[in-house]
């Protein structure tokens, strides 16, 4: 669950670079 949260946020972040 712990790596879960860090990897959430990452790929929120990722996707407004992205877009």
């Amino acid at each position: 669950m712990e790596r879960k949260a860090p990897i959430d946020a990452f790929q929120g972040v990722r996707a407004l670079l992205k877009a």
